[in-house]
């Protein structure tokens, strides 16, 4: 008798995604997905000017009366042609990015509760789930399990 296959199904990887505490969606509990994000990327939002910052993203108006976001590294020059963003709506993108750097711990934003910052959270909390999802099939695997995608 050849030896019988443990197969890694979606309820395993339900069930062990819940024994990590790892929300389904983010908008589930935002306040724990935050602060789970924070963990797991090792970074912190603030919307107080005071606060020693590795990144910042804040509204500035031009002279000529039009409203601009920047978003850089403070130690460096302002690059007009890739810091300064004429949209808001690709910001969540730049933030994104911020958030996963490792060498970005504190994130000044001049509006924590703007979209483009929920927006960055939801897809980064996608993307670190994900991530636990693959450590947990490696985990799995390393156990003797087998993943059937022909299902």
């Amino acid at each position: 008798m050849g030896k019988q296959v443990k197969e890694i199904t979606e309820e395993i990887i339900s069930q062990e995604l819940f024994n990590r505490d790892v929300l389904a969606d983010y908008y589930d509990n935002p306040d724990k997905g935050y602060a789970q994000l924070q963990v797991h990327f090792g970074f912190e939002l603030v919307d107080d000017d005071a606060y020693r910052r590795d990144f910042v993203i804040y509204q500035q108006d031009t002279a000529d009366g039009y409203e601009v976001w920047i978003a850089h590294e403070p130690n460096n020059d302002i690059d007009v042609g890739s810091d300064v963003h004429y949209y808001d709506h690709s910001l969540s993108d730049v933030l994104m990015e911020a958030m996963q750097e490792t060498h970005i711990d504190t994130i000044y934003v001049d509006d924590i509760e703007v979209q483009y910052v929920e927006d960055a959270l939801t897809a980064l909390y996608d993307i670190m789930k994900d991530e636990i999802i693959e450590d947990i099939m490696e985990t799995l695997t390393e156990k003797g399990f087998e993943y059937n995608n022909n299902k």
